[in-house]
């Protein structure tokens, strides 16, 4: 059975169709800063890895991890390969000695180079944290009292997880612990990207001759008087791009991702993944549009084809399209007639698209016959009740707009883009949200330590922030919550064209990003005015406006880590800890 596609879920009642913009704040922000202990460990990719896969897996490692447990505390590796943590008070913030190594990352016996990839850090209680070591191992460190990070009995306890090496460069997306019965269980995805055989085989371009893998390890403890830890069992998820987001359900029973490229299940140590023998449940979803005149059909292929592997008949009344393998991609009745010769399709990486052109102007009902997988695109109802409204011009009050605003930064991507819930035993898509054109804003991000990340995705103008929870039942459809709302926030983050890095705290009271460089941007929606502020066309009282803040570095050196809490920015360069304090 097919599952169907559903429309990302908006609470209305988060957005602010009347913000009127940001207002440029000249108040005082307090910057302070310490020096890093042995400068901060950075691993770039060396030449022979830096394809597309990599670049997008790899590139933007944020070298500062919050605590979300403790998030005065921020920690990241030095050039010696030690854990520093970091701790921020209102009024001593960073000073030297509010500095302090917590952990040395054990260097393999085998090699004394530098490590292939850069180490993860993955905070997943208040007492343990998942490491990567950069060298292929994971570890599990025993963190005590984070609380009090900076005092000098408090160091970690690293224990290698036993049953896992990665050959390749690789990096941890996301780490859970949960309880099975009295034991605690580990999630862990670890993301990497390894050369694609066949491809390697045949004259592909280079951008194709990569796949990226999810692995899926869970890790139970071994009770044998050394309190040790296992991979109990390992998944392996494959596809073309590194995903915007990967996480695991709280009850480690499902995975949900959020990508533009489709991911499948290759493998599973327990429970064996077979391929499903049925035609249907093997065809792609698609979308497609009308017009008086035509019917175009977009398709994301689940796996690479180019348009020569590709066979295509269509006749007045039916359509036959798949490859040279035997996977379908349409094939049936039409919803109506067509003209063959005004017809076309065409095939641009891995997105299939069909021109169809009608013989009558008679809307269609669906594509093909009886195929549940098409979903219609129209109009948002919201946009249609706003051109259809009897009120041609708008009262006084709203300005006119007309399609001349648009600038650059607000073309939506045509790709295709899926946020998808997938089993983690029958290793079946259960649940997929569609979230084309919804451009990824920021995330992950941590609100409640005790939850899933959230995702920020451009609505509109805005940034909306998006949490995963898990069906119900069986004929519950949502898997994603929209939980807040950042005013214009998409459009702001548009225009940053060399943004680097962007978050919010966990209390979401404002959005920060900065550049390579230079500069913090942050936004806050509802700061309180202390003298009174009347808006001079509607007379209204202002208790509460939006500003934007800047802050200029002027320290040179590209920007490693950034991170946020509820009333600092934190921002790392090569020897420098900056913290910006909010009021």
């Amino acid at each position: 059975m097919a599952v169907s596609v559903e429309r990302l879920p908006i609470d209305r009642s988060l957005l602010n169709p009347m913000f009127e913009g940001y207002k440029l704040s000249f108040d005082e922000i307090g910057t302070d800063d310490a020096k890093t202990l042995s400068g901060v460990l950075g691993v770039k990719l060396p030449d022979d890895l830096f394809s597309y896969q990599h670049t997008a897996a790899f590139s933007s490692h944020n070298a500062l991890t919050l605590d979300q447990w403790y998030p005065d505390n921020v920690y990241y590796v030095n050039r010696d390969l030690e854990f520093i943590g970091c701790r921020s008070r209102d009024q001593e913030i960073n000073r030297s000695h509010n500095a302090r190594k917590v952990a040395q990352i054990p260097r393999p016996k085998e090699t004394h180079d530098r490590p292939r990839s850069n180490i993860c850090l993955n905070f997943i209680s208040p007492q343990l944290a998942v490491i990567s070591d950069g060298f292929g191992k994971l570890l599990l460190a025993a963190t005590s009292n984070r609380q009090n990070v900076v005092e000098e009995d408090n160091q970690w306890r690293l224990d290698q997880v036993n049953g896992y090496a990665c050959p390749d460069t690789c990096v941890i997306v996301h780490a859970s612990t949960w309880k099975r019965g009295d034991e605690s269980v580990i999630e862990v995805i670890v993301v990497r990207v390894a050369s694609d055989e066949k491809a390697e085989k045949s004259d592909t371009k280079d951008t194709e001759r990569f796949r990226t893998t999810l692995e899926w390890l869970t890790i139970g403890s071994i009770k044998d008087g050394n309190s040790s830890w296992s991979v109990e069992r390992t998944r392996t998820l494959e596809g073309k791009r590194a995903p915007y987001y990967a996480a695991i359900t709280n009850n480690g029973q499902a995975i949900s991702i959020c990508a533009t490229q489709a991911f499948r299940f290759m493998s599973d140590s327990v429970v064996p993944v077979v391929a499903s023998d049925g035609v249907a449940s093997e065809l792609p979803d698609y979308t497609w549009t009308q017009t008086a005149e035509n019917v175009i059909v977009h398709l994301s292929s689940p796996f690479e084809v180019q348009k020569s592997d590709v066979s295509f008949e269509l006749s007045g009344s039916s359509i036959t399209m798949g490859v040279t393998n035997g996977r379908m991609f349409f094939q049936g009745e039409l919803g109506g007639e067509v003209d063959v010769g005004q017809s076309s399709w065409t095939v641009t990486n891995n997105m299939v698209e069909i021109v169809l052109n009608k013989n009558t102007t008679e809307s269609w009902k669906e594509v093909i016959k009886g195929d549940e997988r098409g979903k219609e695109i129209s109009g948002d109802e919201d946009f249609a009740q706003r051109v259809t409204s009897e009120d041609l011009v708008g009262s006084g009050d709203l300005d006119t707009f007309n399609t001349d605003q648009l600038e650059e930064c607000d073309t939506s991507s045509e790709e295709v883009a899926l946020w998808i819930r997938v089993d983690g035993n029958s290793h079946l898509i259960t649940h997929k949200v569609d979230v084309s054109g919804n451009e990824n804003v920021f995330g992950p991000v941590v609100l409640d330590a005790d939850q899933p990340a959230c995702l920020c995705l451009r609505h509109n103008v805005d940034g909306l922030l998006f949490q995963p929870v898990e069906p119900k039942n069986s004929e519950e459809h949502i898997i994603v919550q929209h939980v807040h709302t950042f005013d214009a926030l998409g459009y702001v983050m548009a225009s940053k064209r060399d943004k680097k890095f962007a978050s919010c705290p966990p209390n979401a009271s404002f959005a920060a990003l900065c550049d390579n460089e230079r500069n913090i941007f942050i936004y806050r929606s509802d700061v309180s005015v202390d003298s009174t502020l009347k808006n001079r066309k509607s007379g209204k009282i202002i208790k509460k406006v939006a500003k934007q803040h800047i802050v200029s570095l002027k320290e040179p050196g590209p920007i490693l880590g950034f991170a946020v809490n509820d009333s600092h920015v934190f921002v790392l360069k090569s020897d420098i800890l900056f913290t910006i304090k909010l009021k």
